[in-house]
């Protein structure tokens, strides 16, 4: 297992190559995160670009499972979105991903994003609560709640997934945001 960035345990679980782009969602299946949102933008994904070779993992569980499990369904995305359930290792498969997209309703400051940063995985994330104050445009995307966020989630997905360079400086950015303002020093203060 590794930290790292190396492709590992998450494609291992998913049974796919190490070269296969995953975009995750890691949180509760419960209405706050919004996964059928997350499945809904990957349906749009797949609609836009058809030939897009990137899988999709939903690590969590909660009241939503089977509403998220007939929602798969529904879009055909079988073995396209790999629902992981609740997982004690989710750092690890955070380390081992693309991008993180999470489309909350409501946050105060994700965990599950400074975890990203610090692990330099880009993301695209609602535009909810504080989360303007932990990522900026050199760092992530966030994305607007409401009318036609589906399909601006799903953009920013395919931008992200055909921009390697782009998201190698996010990454960066990200690690160093992480490292230079967010510390244990500064959260003391």
């Amino acid at each position: 297992k590794t930290l790292s960035g190396e492709r590992g345990l998450l494609h291992e679980t998913c049974q796919l190559s190490s070269d296969t782009p995953i975009v995750v969602f890691i949180g509760r299946l419960v209405p706050q995160k919004r996964p059928e949102i997350f499945i809904w933008s990957v349906a749009k994904i797949f609609e836009l670009q058809p030939e897009c070779k990137a899988h999709f993992a939903l690590v969590g569980d909660g009241e939503l499972k089977g509403s998220v499990e007939t929602l798969v369904g529904r879009h055909h995305l079988q073995g396209r979105i790999h629902l992981l359930g609740a997982r004690p290792d989710a750092i690890t498969l955070i380390a081992d991903s693309t991008l993180l997209m999470m489309p909350s309703a409501y946050e105060g400051l994700a965990l599950v994003s400074y975890e990203a940063m610090a692990l330099g995985i880009p993301q695209i994330f609602a535009n909810v609560n504080g989360q303007a104050e932990l990522i900026t445009p050199e760092t992530g995307i966030l994305i607007d709640n409401g009318p036609g966020e589906v399909t601006r989630y799903a953009k920013a997905c395919l931008e992200l997934l055909a921009d390697p360079e782009r998201r190698a400086r996010m990454a960066a950015a990200g690690k160093e945001r992480i490292r230079n303002h967010f510390t244990a020093e500064n959260a003391v203060k």
